[in-house]
């Protein structure tokens, strides 16, 4: 099964409903990202997550970040992580390696699917815009982050 259409693009992430607000993601996680494309499939990535505010948090791989991650070269062990809620269109998605969003051309997109307590799952796509690989398809995988601190 592809990651999305034709073009193996990722599938666009769901609203998230009414009552949720961004203060309820604050906390520590671990992060388990899978790739599920290309010749990184089934690599697995592990990182703890403390999200401290409403827009940022950071990310403390666990090893180091893969090579095919598009980040700034600031984050090749500790990564930051910037919120990003759009509240009209519901959409949650965090990016990792991309600190305020600055770049273009840097970053991991983590989508957020589905918001359980103490569990958020989604997908996750390199958002670099250069693609150096056979087939010229971006990283992408899905990922869990899980709660540390209930």
């Amino acid at each position: 099964m592809s990651d999305g259409s034709q073009r193996m693009t990722a599938p666009e992430p769901p609203a998230q409903p009414r009552t949720f607000r961004v203060s309820q993601l604050r906390g520590t996680y671990l992060l388990q990202m899978t790739a599920t494309l290309g010749t990184e499939r089934g690599e697995r990535v592990v990182a703890d997550v403390v999200i401290d505010s409403d827009s940022s948090g950071h990310a403390s791989v666990h090893g180091h970040w893969p090579e095919y991650f598009s980040l700034t070269p600031d984050s090749t062990h500790r990564g930051d992580l910037t919120i990003d809620f759009d509240s009209r269109s519901r959409r949650l998605s965090l990016t990792l390696g991309n600190p305020g969003l600055r770049w273009t051309d840097t970053g991991v997109i983590l989508d957020v699917f589905r918001i359980e307590p103490g569990t958020i799952v989604g997908r996750w796509v390199d958002g670099g815009l250069s693609v150096h690989r056979e087939g010229g398809l971006h990283p992408q995988g899905w990922f869990c982050l899980v709660a540390q601190d209930h």
